[in-house]
């Protein structure tokens, strides 16, 4: 006869197994069942016989202008904000001029002496020319005081040139919109060091954002298929089902390395792209600078040549 703790053993197992699988049949039999898949969606639609794909990005026509100063310093202030409209030699940011509006206002009062010394020394000048005796001076000192007047004049040429640099480097203080278009990115506050020419991180990117270009990459061997002629269709990506005609602007006259990567294991990194540029109608779909692209463009089809080789 067994005991009560071995039987409990020998069943405890079993009875948990039974358990988990009626759990588990519950929870199928439960189970509310998925709706079914319309066919009638929409699905992407092959729109040329004969293609060539390319990867997009979207950029403004003006293509992405970064903004840096001329002259490094503290920034002063930033009128500006993203997305603002602006005008053509609109102020964007300042660099701190105190300095400069000292020295300039120094210059022109060393300009303003000069002039005075000009025009004495022209007055003794006068002078002397108007005298009717002209015995009354020598030749010695009427020469002594025509070139005193010249070299006024050429202090006040020098100090005007002074007064001319300091006016211009205070003008670069000031940098301001090559192009009316839209402020897309700012990374400079009032109070930080802007540093001059290329930066790792742009101080400030513009771009005429009135119409919107996209720059299509397609691989060199594919390029001899395409013309000015061949119609194109783009779709943001996601958004494949939404294909919206695309009107050719121009080729790049350079080939260059692939920039947009996109992932798959089979791709090469080496590989050269022709860059062509389209234009479409922002209208037609909402889209964003820096937005990738699906290109498909009508191309020629595709021309096999076999080689017969025979063996003797």
């Amino acid at each position: 006869m067994s005991k009560p703790g071995q039987w409990a053993h020998r069943y405890a197992l079993p009875l948990i197994a039974v358990a988990f699988l009626l759990f588990a049949v519950q929870q199928v039999v439960g189970q509310t069942p998925r709706p079914k898949t319309d066919p009638s969606l929409p699905t992407f639609n092959n729109p040329f016989d004969s293609q060539v794909g390319g990867i997009g990005v979207i950029e403004p026509s003006s293509e992405t202008i970064v903004i840096s100063p001329h002259l490094s310093g503290v920034v002063q202030a930033v009128p500006v904000r993203v997305g603002d409209s602006v005008q053509h030699n609109q102020p964007l940011f300042t660099i701190d001029d105190r300095s400069t509006r000292a020295q300039l206002t120094s210059a022109k009062a060393k300009l303003a002496v000069m002039e005075a010394a000009r025009r004495q020394a022209t007055n003794q000048l006068a002078f002397v020319r108007n005298l009717t005796d002209p015995r009354a001076i020598s030749a010695e000192e009427h020469t002594r005081r025509q070139d005193a007047v010249e070299l006024a004049s050429a202090e006040v040429r020098q100090a005007a040139a002074e007064v001319e640099v300091l006016e211009t480097e205070l003008d670069k203080l000031t940098v301001r919109a090559p192009i009316a278009g839209t402020v897309l990115k700012v990374n400079v506050r009032q109070g930080e060091y802007a540093t001059a020419g290329i930066t790792a991180e742009p101080l400030m990117t513009l771009g005429d954002l009135q119409t919107l270009h996209v720059r299509v990459e397609v691989d060199e061997g594919q390029a001899h298929r395409l013309t000015e002629a061949s119609q194109a269709v783009g779709s943001l990506r996601g958004q494949g089902i939404k294909q919206i005609p695309l009107k050719f602007v121009r080729f790049e006259p350079m080939v260059v390395e692939k920039r947009s990567i996109t992932g798959n294991r089979n791709e090469k990194v080496d590989t050269r792209v022709l860059q062509i540029i389209y234009r479409f109608d922002r209208e037609a779909i909402p889209a964003f600078v820096g937005q990738q692209m699906d290109v498909y463009i009508q191309a020629k089809p595709l021309e096999l040549n076999y080689t017969q080789t025979q063996v003797h």
